[in-house]
């Protein structure tokens, strides 16, 4: 199935020509329920048609992707399916201009835009003109950032991050990276030792061949915050585990952030410090190894890590504001044809 095949599906407009469609399509020998062809017959586990009570279906597989009314009104969906294919097809059969972006679909209707998300339907209505009208759409809601409140958490760790500039000052170094150029990318790095790492944080056993693991029971949450269930339909059992990382990270991270916080006596605030800057480094150097092993087993990095500065000191920053995600986002009505921010969407646990 591609734009090949799809050219092959008929354009219509009006529920009655739909209609005259489905009555004249042959159903397929041998299926059952009945299957009828929409375009090609060998295109039949592709394109179909079907009728729903009085409704006239164009299905896209098993998606009832155009649903026309008696009445004239005709409803897109896509049940979360925002593909190439979803949106060839109703480009196709309306000649609406779809695209995806950011998971979602978008269509240009006239001069505006307007975005389908998820399960929701966007609902229209033929003009006599030829145009099209849009009587019913989802109001979509997205996230953007607070500046006064960005400030205000950042000024509660202006200590930590001061002391990372003189952690970085004093690790620093110049990479040389070939990876099979002709020519030398020169980056700033941090290396730190894989004993270093065992010294802070201790050794656990691995499900690996009794081989031994890193310790990332208290840290492993950094930069891994638990926010959509990627699940259709999720059972019990699915929502209560999210529910459980939810609130490991949660419990977690207020323990870490606990020491990286200003205010902190001195007899205890440089050993903090220290603790959690490495924190960040190993986790910040696994995040760029993440297609290894699930565990930091200590022989697969026995030559240490390396990470870039400037993608690290982000990192950082990011991680930090993540963990207070619901303090410096604000949720605010988009303007119709505006898709939500994906960045921001996911830094917000889902509740489930």
């Amino acid at each position: 199935m591609g734009y090949a095949t799809v050219k092959r599906v008929p354009r219509v407009f009006d529920p009655r020509h739909a209609k005259q469609i489905h009555d004249n399509a042959l159903p397929i020998r041998g299926r059952s329920p009945e299957v009828r062809p929409l375009g090609s017959r060998r295109d039949v586990d592709a394109y179909s048609v079907r009728m729903n009570g009085d409704d006239v279906e164009f299905v896209l597989y098993k998606t009832p992707v155009i649903t026309y009314k008696p009445d004239g009104v005709i409803v897109l969906r896509t049940d979360g399916w925002a593909s190439v294919s979803s949106h060839q097809f109703i480009q196709q059969v309306l000649g609406i201009p779809a695209r995806g972006k950011s998971g979602s679909s978008v269509f240009r209707l006239g001069n505006q835009y307007y975005t389908m998300t998820g399960d929701n339907t966007l609902t229209l209505g033929h003009k006599g003109t030829g145009a099209w009208r849009v009587l019913e759409h989802e109001t979509l809601y997205g996230y953007k950032a607070s500046r006064k409140a960005l400030t205000n958490v950042r000024s509660r760790y202006s200590e930590f991050r001061k002391y990372l500039g003189g952690f970085i000052n004093l690790r620093r170094e110049e990479h040389v990276l070939h990876q099979g150029r002709p020519y030398e990318i020169r980056a700033n790095v941090l290396k730190f030792d894989v004993q270093e790492a065992v010294d802070m944080f201790g050794v656990m056993d691995s499900t690996y061949n009794d081989v031994k693991a890193l310790d990332r029971s208290k840290i492993d949450c950094i930069f891994d915050k638990p926010t959509k269930l990627y699940y259709f339909n999720p059972t019990e059992t699915q929502k209560q585990d999210h529910r459980d990382a939810i609130r490991k990270y949660e419990e977690n991270m207020k323990a870490f952030t606990d020491t990286i916080v200003n205010g902190q006596p001195e007899d205890v605030k440089h050993h903090n410090f220290y603790r959690g800057a490495m924190a960040f480094l190993v986790e910040g150097y696994r995040q760029r190894m993440s297609n290894h092993r699930s565990e930091w087993v200590l022989h697969d990095y026995e030559r240490g890590g390396v990470v870039n500065v400037n993608e690290w000191m982000l990192n950082v920053d990011e991680a930090i504001l993540k963990y207070h995600a619901e303090e410096v986002l604000e949720r605010v009505e988009l303007e119709v044809g505006k898709t939500p921010n994906p960045k921001y969407a996911k830094w917000i646990s889902e509740k489930v």
